[in-house]
């Protein structure tokens, strides 16, 4: 941190010459940047911090030229972050970014230091400024940052649209190669749609390639006009995996684009095909051809592998897969997601017990997840808990879903048709058909499929699903809510 601290503050000195020398009378501010530089050199962020505080506070340093004001403003507040003072350094920041001259390097740091902050309207007027006057770094922007934004200003309608806006323009593409935006497209045309501008909607989802994104749009009421209704999504997957074959040919170190060409041979049942290309792109690989974004897919790839191994019926080669994956860490913390997906695919294939063993670190406590993450827990420990028998456990875990609908309701779903809670199921599916932020996954959730290959084990709660499905109250709601969909493709 020191290094990277000092040199930032060496970087902006090289262009201070000319404004040093028109420094004001009343204060030698060469002298002063002189101070600065050497102490700068000492990594003396002491000294640093007390010559910025009084120079900020002499009524002149006003007048001092602008890109003197900006060097000392950035390091102080640089420094004031590497102590820890969060306040100290946003109001050096904000202070410099406020001058016309301000480089992007400060507006950087400051939605940095506003991240840190937790101010997140500030998050978003910063983000703003810079896809204005810096579209390019934007691009640049690690994607992964944009659903913990999101969710932090989803709940603030002005704030949300804002955002979206930014990360929906065209003008916006990621540079990580093999990522998408396109869901946050997807919940800007929805907007655009409800302020009556149809034409802007359209054209957003115009923009969208997303395979599931565009099943998503196709049963939500507010753009379902925009997809046809003989809307073939297979050719919609095999257009996606087309253009992401593109990328990667043109990406040779990145795993995602290649990732996401096995994503979709998946959705499209082929996966001796899938684990062709991942096998073509194993990440063990380093040196000169190391993969450029192995850090945040390696647990991914083995996820998707196993994915492609339970659909051939290949369940120890899964099970040793999500394994693998599971022992990368996850965000610098023990996998949950991996995990999680381990012991769905153990009881997917009848194995509850096995199922409950490996969910035991999250059960003791020793493993955290995502309020979403935790009902995925519970599902899976309430559904395993009821095959074995163990129907208190269940039902405690459908308590704890019940009170925490929100973070999850499909889930719950899920776990009532395991535990033959007809009644129950159908309640909470129509009431998510009757709610505008969960309508689109009950409608998804009820379409119509493809059959899964004959490899796939059949899924002991699909009678109770039908069941569900054919009710008389449910289908009222699914007309309520807009209908649903034929796919050709399988679930």
């Amino acid at each position: 941190m020191v290094r990277r601290v000092f040199l930032y503050g060496s970087l902006l000195a090289i262009g201070l010459g000319a404004a040093s020398v028109a420094a004001p009378k009343k204060q030698d501010i060469q002298a002063v940047l002189a101070d600065v530089s050497k102490a700068s050199q000492n990594a003396d962020c002491d000294t640093i911090l007390k010559i910025v505080t009084q120079q900020v506070a002499d009524r002149d340093f006003a007048s001092a030229p602008q890109q003197s004001q900006i060097y000392l403003y950035g390091i102080g507040a640089t420094c004031a972050a590497q102590q820890k003072n969060l306040d100290l350094a946003l109001r050096y920041i904000r202070d410099a970014t406020r001058l016309p001259e301000a480089p992007l390097p400060l507006w950087l740091m400051r939605n940095n230091f506003e991240a840190q902050a937790e101010q997140w309207p500030e998050v978003v007027s910063t983000i703003e400024v810079i896809a204005r006057d810096w579209p390019d770094t934007l691009n640049g922007f690690n994607v992964s940052f944009w659903p913990y934004l999101y969710a932090q200003i989803k709940a603030d309608p002005v704030l949300r649209r804002r955002f979206l806006k930014v990360v929906a323009s065209p003008s916006y593409v990621p540079a990580q190669p093999g990522t998408s935006v396109d869901g946050f497209r997807q919940e800007y045309s929805a907007i655009l749609a409800e302020e009556g501008d149809k034409a802007g909607a359209a054209a957003m989802v115009a923009l969208i390639d997303d395979p599931t994104t565009l099943l998503r749009i196709s049963v939500d009421p507010r753009l379902r006009e925009t997809v046809p209704e003989d809307f073939d999504a297979r050719a919609a997957v095999e257009r996606h995996m087309a253009r992401m074959r593109e990328i990667a040919a043109a990406h040779a170190t990145a795993i995602s684009p290649q990732r996401n060409v096995a994503m979709d041979l998946i959705k499209l049942d082929k996966g001796e095909e899938a684990l062709a290309t991942l096998d073509a792109i194993r990440p063990d690989r380093d040196g000169e051809n190391a993969f450029s974004d192995k850090a945040e897919e390696l647990s991914w790839w083995w996820d998707t592998k196993a994915m492609a191994y339970a659909m051939l019926g290949r369940y120890e080669e899964a099970v040793d897969a999500y394994s693998q994956g599971k022992a990368v860490s996850e965000f610098d913390q023990p996998n949950i997601s991996q995990l999680l997906n381990l012991a769905m695919l153990q009881l997917d294939y009848g194995h509850p017990a096995d199922a409950l063993i490996t969910m035991e670190p999250v059960a003791a406590g020793k493993m955290n997840g995502s309020p979403y993450g935790l009902m995925v827990f519970h599902l899976i420990h309430g559904c395993a808990s009821f095959r074995m028998g163990k129907s208190d456990d269940a039902e405690a875990d459908l308590s704890f879903m019940k009170s925490h609908f929100a973070d999850g309701p499909a889930l719950q779903t899920a776990l009532q048709l395991c535990m033959g809670d007809l009644d129950g199921a159908a309640a909470s599916i129509i009431s998510r058909l009757d709610n505008a932020d969960q309508r689109v996954d009950a409608l998804l959730l009820l379409s119509d499929y493809v059959a899964r290959p004959p490899t796939v084990p059949k899924d002991p709660d699909e009678p109770a699903f039908m069941k569900v499905k054919a009710r008389a109250d449910v289908r009222e709601a699914i007309a309520r809510a807009g209908g649903t969909r034929k796919f050709n493709i399988s679930r």
